[in-house]
């Protein structure tokens, strides 16, 4: 498994990177432990004009903050009714 390149996520079509990232896997070190984590679902939006994005009107707080960070950066929230939590 390699890591995913920049221009990955520089594609014009979120819709397609979107696609393309399930069943990725995330992996993250944290304290010397290894995480890794596979992608089931993704979101795609046109976020300047989708009153369901969480960056609609270019609206950045520190919420979603990562959503305005480098290329590749996880924005991830909970779904506070999700039995899984």
């Amino acid at each position: 498994m390699s890591k995913l390149l920049i221009e990955f996520y520089a594609q014009s079509d979120a819709c397609r990177v979107a696609h393309a990232l399930v069943g990725k896997r995330i992996v993250r070190r944290i304290n010397g432990k290894e995480l890794c984590l596979c992608v089931v679902e993704t979101e795609a939006y046109q976020a300047m004009l989708d009153r369901a994005s969480h960056a609609f009107q270019g609206k950045c707080t520190p919420r979603n903050e990562a959503m305005y960070g480098t290329l590749g950066t996880v924005y991830t929230y909970l779904l506070w009714n999700s039995p899984h939590i």
